[in-house]
């Protein structure tokens, strides 16, 4: 109990566990409230999620029995995670919420208000607040000082005629399972591409003049931009035999030792430590510290903001080598000709689209296992759920690639049992040239 007190302590002066997931945060006040939101709690916090679901009690209405409603939150879901809110200072709200991969608040029906400065901390960081709500009169579901800044209220089990998106904030009846849909759409969203994709300050300058032919050659003993796919092939050395690893446990099969290549591509940087084909020529990524440990390739960025995160990160970093970026947007269209609706395409889908773009003799493919290969989602990793993270999907990711093969002319070698029986199947039921290809 004394440990549990210290660790409770810690967060609330703003250092609770770091968490290496996106996560979302339901604040209520009561059993009650909690209680019906148990379905959305449940269903966002299953065990085939690479998603965190934190709850916290909220200040008012639980009759200072906080400690007692904590461990029978941890009890009642156990997938969960309890995490006391942060001291109302600024110190401790600037500390706290960097530490939590936030990407909505759900505030429950009921009598708890929040800290206003906690909540003034998470709208500042463009995080989503949203409340739910029985089939009741919003107006007595929420104190005011919360309701006006809440994006939407989802009323669970209300009719259709209880909408009203007039209304300030606008209703929305749903059932449950159609309410965790919206919220994981919500998680979906990509803070970083909102938050840094601006080209204002010295790192949007050095981006904007990468864009000029002349500044991009001045610039290159720091930064150089690769635009267009015949400038990348050119550097590249117009690669006929293109491996490309995603970082599923088939991107450590032993028969990709024996292979020759012309070019290695990667996606991130988990392979690094672990030493195998850790020699790339071009990493796609937009992660910080993928940014920050991969030395000598070629970045692939699928975002503005990546391409900011680069500059920040490398460029401004004396202890790094010059950077060498392109866009995936300036080599392929392919990958913006899908409909991903509210998702977007993996770092392993980029380099896909780009490798098919190249146009290369031979393709060969390991280590995209879909998260379905039974030895789990990395390879030696036994921990990290076997699921995609909030953003992307199985479904559209997989629709994606196997169109993406269909068009690729030449040698395809798959070296991933997953990937390779979705690709049999899904060519048996359509119209795909097999010539020249192996797999």
């Amino acid at each position: 109990m004394m440990h549990r007190g210290c660790k409770d302590i810690a967060s609330r002066l703003g250092f609770p566990k770091p968490l290496d997931e996106r996560a979302i945060w339901f604040f209520g006040a009561s059993r009650d409230d909690f209680e019906r939101a148990a379905p959305l709690i449940e269903g966002l916090s299953g065990r085939d999620t690479r998603l965190a679901v934190l709850l916290t009690v909220s200040p008012g209405g639980n009759g200072g029995q906080a400690a007692t409603l904590s461990d029978w939150l941890e009890t009642r879901f156990p997938s969960a995670r309890i995490v006391p809110a942060p001291f109302g200072n600024a110190l401790s709200l600037k500390l706290f919420l960097p530490r939590l991969r936030l990407r909505a608040a759900v505030f429950l029906e009921g009598p708890g208000r929040p800290d206003g400065r906690l909540v003034d901390g998470l709208r500042a960081r463009g995080i989503s607040l949203v409340g739910v709500a029985g089939p009741t009169t919003p107006g007595d579901a929420f104190p005011d000082s919360l309701k006006r800044l809440l994006e939407r209220v989802f009323l669970i089990g209300a009719t259709p005629a209880q909408a009203r998106s007039d209304q300030n904030p606008p209703l929305e009846p749903l059932d449950a399972e159609a309410c965790v849909a919206r919220l994981q759409a919500i998680m979906a969203r990509d803070l970083k591409a909102s938050g840094s994709a601006s080209r204002k300050g010295l790192a949007g300058k050095l981006l904007n003049l990468t864009e000029r032919d002349q500044w991009n050659e001045r610039l290159a003993w720091r930064m150089k931009r690769y635009r267009g796919l015949e400038e990348l092939s050119g550097i590249l050395g117009a690669p006929q035999t293109i491996l490309c690893l995603g970082n599923g446990p088939s991107s450590e099969d032993p028969s990709l030792k024996d292979l020759s290549y012309d070019a290695l591509f990667r996606v991130n940087h988990s392979w690094l430590e672990r030493g195998f084909l850790a020699q790339p020529d071009v990493v796609f990524t937009g992660a910080k510290q993928s940014l920050r440990v991969v030395r000598q390739a070629i970045f692939g960025l699928q975002s503005r903001g990546a391409e900011s995160r680069l500059v920040r990160e490398r460029v401004f970093n004396p202890l790094l080598p010059a950077s060498r970026f392109f866009h995936v947007g300036d080599t392929t269209p392919l990958l913006w000709d899908f409909d991903w609706e509210h998702l977007r395409p993996t770092n392993g889908a980029c380099m896909l689209a780009t490798a098919v773009a190249l146009r290369p003799q031979r393709l060969i493919v390991a280590g995209v296992d879909l998260f379905q290969h039974p030895e789990g989602s990395y390879p030696g990793d036994k921990t990290t759920a076997n699921a995609y993270s909030p953003g992307h999907s199985r479904e559209k990711e997989q629709a994606f690639i196997l169109q993406l093969l269909a068009r690729y002319p030449g040698e395809l070698t798959i070296v991933s049992k997953v990937l390779k029986e979705a690709w049999e199947e899904y060519r048996a039921q359509v119209d795909v040239t097999q010539a020249g290809r192996t797999i």
